[in-house]
């Protein structure tokens, strides 16, 4: 299946997470298109820290905090994928994600979007709790 998803990843703040995020994109059984992490907020650490995932992703830098939907809308204007997913930098995904969504969106053309259930987890570890909003 041909990659057709750009990914954007709205970051503010989150080092201790970023790494899992960006890992649980490469990691799909689906290749993503694209990863697209928006820096919100200039900061010469944190911008020092997100250069480790240059060679995976495009770092688009705001150079003050603008907030999570500006991060998202300036990370959608950067994409270049039919389809734009949406992975905050304290979140991961499960790897089949991107496969089972494209497959969604490619068998269903009148569809505008899709979404998927949500497991919720602290720094303990995965809580059974699922949102399937």
């Amino acid at each position: 299946m041909e990659a057709k998803t750009s990914v954007v990843i709205p970051y503010f703040n989150n080092q201790q997470f970023i790494s899992k995020a960006v890992n649980a994109v490469i990691e799909q059984t689906q290749p993503a298109l694209e990863s697209i992490i928006v820096s919100d907020g200039f900061n010469k650490k944190a911008r020092e820290y997100l250069e480790q995932f240059s060679s995976v992703a495009t770092i688009v830098d705001h150079p003050s905090n603008l907030g999570i939907a500006e991060a998202r809308n300036n990370g959608v204007k950067a994409a270049k994928g039919e389809f734009i997913a949406f992975l905050d930098a304290d979140d991961y995904w499960d790897k089949h994600k991107l496969a089972l969504q494209q497959e969604i969106m490619d068998s269903e053309p009148e569809l505008s979007d899709c979404h998927c259930a949500t497991n919720i987890f602290s720094q303990e570890g995965e809580a059974s709790e699922t949102c399937n909003a």
